[in-house]
């Protein structure tokens, strides 16, 4: 599973950290389980730091999420858990908690970030997508130049000769 960049983490711990709307309520309401709300609430008292990074090791599904080892975990479903199915667990939640941060106020910076880590944002589903492979130059190149040649504007030779001297630049 391709994960979210540092940078992003704590750019969700911003979005989460400073909005109100970032409580029990609000996670339950969207489909965030029982067990997950609790453990944010009661074990790491809404500390997103900790939480954010307690899931990316994996060690958010243990009872003693500090101090982990793989064990007996949290959730009523799995009572055991290996160590890298907890990382890409923890994965799925950190994202899942993306796309809820860019639901709320101030998450433009956050929109930003999981952009350059190459995903979009469904926040209907609270689920980043995967962006497509990096895109051409070429062919987008190629697509600027029908556009401007089939448009029907004046001397479309001079409008591409300025486009390729801004490439330049």
């Amino acid at each position: 599973m391709r994960q979210v960049s540092q940078r992003t983490i704590i750019e969700i711990k911003k979005v989460l950290s400073q909005n109100h709307r970032a409580n029990s309520d609000e996670l339950y309401a969207n489909n965030f389980p029982d067990w997950f709300v609790i453990q944010v609430q009661s074990q790491l008292m809404w500390d997103w730091s900790s939480v954010l990074v307690s899931l990316r090791r994996g060690a958010f599904f243990y009872s003693n999420s500090t101090f982990a080892a793989p064990g007996e975990t949290i959730i009523p479903e799995q009572r055991f858990l290996e160590q890298e199915r907890a990382k890409r667990l923890g994965e799925h939640f950190i994202q899942k908690l993306a796309a809820f941060a860019c639901t709320l106020a101030s998450s433009d910076s956050l929109m930003r970030s999981i952009q350059l880590d190459g995903f979009d944002v469904d926040t209907a589903k609270l689920k980043l997508i995967p962006l497509e492979g990096p895109v051409s130059v070429q062919q987008e190149a190629d697509r600027l130049s029908t556009l401007v040649n089939n448009c029907g504007i004046p001397n479309p030779d001079v409008v591409l000769r300025h486009i390729q001297d801004a490439q330049l630049l």
